[in-house]
């Protein structure tokens, strides 16, 4: 993946053979991209639950999971970024392209939501389809396929996931903006932030379709250690932390170099309240601690976006020590 200038602006080419959810020319979903659906009887209920993955440290690749009419499968994360260069936002569910986003200067900005990472037609969840404007530099996700007709600026990119046309229980509403003089498409979960839009000049332009919110994939009691469980873990991770108290000064010990792994660059974002009041940045370094001060809520969320640099060796650790 690399920034390329068009016309006017720069853009982020992806190389799509190792993007998650890539299809085939028919629409189809590529074998090995596919996970496998247990499809049973439709039924009306429709959950999401956490599965964790072990109770040991270093056993934290939870996975979530959500089951509709009867067909279970995992949500990934649809991650956020933005690039400054070009007034682009690009959404992806691929560890891969995530980590060469930010290697090329992509900002990471979230995530809006989760959408399932197999095809569950059967269920009623329909494709989101990813579309490239060579001559700009916009990304349009649709689940209508024949949205940009025969136009040849607009190139089919893949399937990036699954969503639901139609409200599901559990589901929210992902919203759709463009900003003309940008030439950029927004997508969001956040009605406070469709209004904000809207006063930057961004177009509502209504529901793409449902998501899933997202959660992190684990809570954990201050003073607990949280590791990667191997060596190459590279999906990004969410910690929820508890603190026990509204304000203080939480402790921060991060580790993004054990000896395996002592060539990668990880990032961690620690966040209380939804504010941002730590980023260690895309770095290589172990054993630092950071006094963090505090206030307005009782939980912490550590997020790990590892092999910031586009490496492929991650392995990471952190603790947070209670006020």
């Amino acid at each position: 993946m690399k920034t390329e200038k068009t016309g006017k602006m720069y853009h982020l080419v992806v190389p799509f053979m190792l993007a998650v959810g890539s299809t085939a020319c028919d629409g189809s979903v590529e074998p090995g991209q596919e996970l496998e659906a247990v499809r049973e009887e439709p039924s009306q209920e429709t959950a999401v639950k956490e599965g964790a993955a072990g109770d040991e440290l270093g056993q934290v690749q939870s996975k979530l999971t959500a089951t509709v009419n009867g067909c279970t499968g995992e949500v990934d994360r649809l991650a956020r970024f933005y690039n400054t260069l070009g007034t682009e936002h690009f959404y992806t569910q691929s560890a891969f392209e995530a980590s060469y986003a930010l290697s090329n200067g992509q900002v990471y900005q979230g995530v809006p939501g989760r959408i399932f990472n197999s095809n569950f037609a059967p269920c009623g969840a329909v494709p989101l389809y990813r579309f490239l404007k060579v001559d700009a530099q916009d990304r349009l996700y649709t689940t209508n396929f024949g949205e940009v007709g025969s136009n040849p600026n607009w190139n089919y990119e893949l399937i990036q996931g699954y969503c639901f046309p139609t409200q599901v229980t559990g589901t929210i509403p992902l919203h759709r903006l463009y900003q003309p003089s940008q030439m950029d498409h927004l997508y969001t979960t956040n009605s406070n932030e469709v209004l904000a839009a809207q006063g930057q000049g961004y177009n509502y332009e209504g529901v793409t379709c449902h998501v899933y919110p997202d959660v992190p994939d684990q809570t954990v009691q201050c003073g607990t250690q949280v590791t990667s469980s191997a060596p190459g873990s590279d999906k990004p991770y969410s910690v929820n932390v508890n603190l026990g108290v509204s304000s203080g000064t939480l402790n921060f010990v991060s580790d993004t170099r054990p000896g395996y792994a002592s060539g990668s660059k990880d990032r961690m974002i620690v966040r209380v309240g939804g504010a941002i009041i730590h980023d260690t940045g895309c770095i290589s370094r172990g054993g630092t601690l950071i006094p963090l001060n505090y206030s307005g809520a009782t939980v912490a969320n550590v997020e790990v976006l590892p092999n910031c640099d586009g490496s492929t060796t991650a392995a990471w650790s952190f603790v947070a020590r209670c006020p």
